[in-house]
């Protein structure tokens, strides 16, 4: 008798991914049958052509001789693709017996009956039961659901914005940060943010006048992904805070503060750079909810009107 000595699955998995490629077969395609046999204990070749019929046209079959003398595959862990099934002759209770094993990765090894070479309507039964096995519908794998992850962002802004009178295009540069929660196929995002905006230099028949301004906010956006890019609307609602400095042609000064709420809307496109950055480029509008106007010593000098276009570039940094 010779000495039974376990396999292990890896090497065993190692010569099956070597048969299966040569026979010029896709994993995903129908399922396979792999008869496992050794010089000391071979498979019947009756079995293997009971099997041969048996299977025809709905799995494929091949053989594979292992450099061992027994096959003791055992209880033993192996990583096997859905659909692979591995076929072999083992001693149980000092007989041959046909063990089966495969379709997933948590099955068992199952015995199906002695390995007889003598008797080929035993070995019609054999195939049978294979070819039952085989037939078993596979359970589906569940569709992969939309995970939402959560993370946080910080987004440094550049931009301008164009309204009232005299019509100027001011630059500004802004900061805004929050958390964001993202699917695959969906991106929210809630922040709150800040900005600065270069000075306008007004000029009047009275004088000259210096105007800069600061705003705080908070918002949200919701985009749609595809790939790499994103797109949907925005909207912010903050309010914004006026310092006006001016100078007369007789030297006399004057200055003003005011702070007016106002709302920002528009959409964004979005594009994923990395894993953790996030370019950006913006187009809306602002609208004051009241009308802002700047007198210097009693005469009007700059009208910010209602409503003003916005457009502006981004970049966001990720933290996950």
């Amino acid at each position: 008798m010779h000495r039974v000595v376990p396999l292990k699955f890896a090497v065993a998995t190692l010569i099956l991914g070597w048969t299966l490629l040569f026979t010029g077969r896709a994993w995903a395609d129908a399922a396979r049958l792999v008869i496992l046999q050794t010089r000391a204990q071979p498979v019947p070749r009756g079995l293997i052509e009971a099997l041969r019929i048996q299977l025809a046209g709905s799995a494929e079959v091949s053989e594979l001789t292992l450099p061992s003398d027994v096959v003791g595959l055992g209880d033993a862990e192996i990583e096997r693709r859905e659909g692979t099934w591995l076929l072999w002759v083992e001693e149980s209770g000092g007989e041959s017996v046909v063990r089966v094993l495969g379709g997933s990765a948590d099955s068992q090894p199952v015995t199906l009956g002695p390995a007889l070479s003598d008797s080929p309507e035993l070995e019609r039964i054999v195939a049978l039961k294979v070819g039952l096995l085989l037939e078993r519908p596979r359970p589906r794998p569940e569709p992969e659901t939309s995970r939402t992850s959560r993370g946080a962002f910080a987004e440094l802004r550049l931009g301008a914005s164009n309204g009232g009178a005299p019509r100027v295009w001011l630059p500004s540069v802004g900061f805004a940060a929050g958390p964001r929660w993202a699917s695959s196929d969906w991106l929210f995002e809630a922040h709150g943010s800040f900005a600065l905006r270069a000075e306008l230099d007004a000029r009047s028949r009275v004088g000259e006048t210096d105007v800069g301004s600061t705003y705080i906010g908070a918002g949200a956006r919701v985009l749609r992904r595809w790939s790499r890019w994103a797109a949907g609307p925005f909207a912010e609602v903050g309010l914004e805070t006026l310092r006006a400095r001016g100078i007369a042609k007789d030297k006399r000064r004057g200055a003003r503060q005011l702070t007016a709420p106002t709302t920002a809307f528009g959409l964004q496109l979005r594009y994923s750079a990395h894993e953790n950055l996030e370019l950006c480029a913006s187009g809306g509008g602002e609208l004051w909810l009241t009308r802002e106007r700047l007198e210097l010593l009693g005469t009007p000098t700059v009208d910010f009107g209602r409503i003003r276009a916005g457009a502006g570039i981004s970049a966001i940094f990720l933290f996950r």
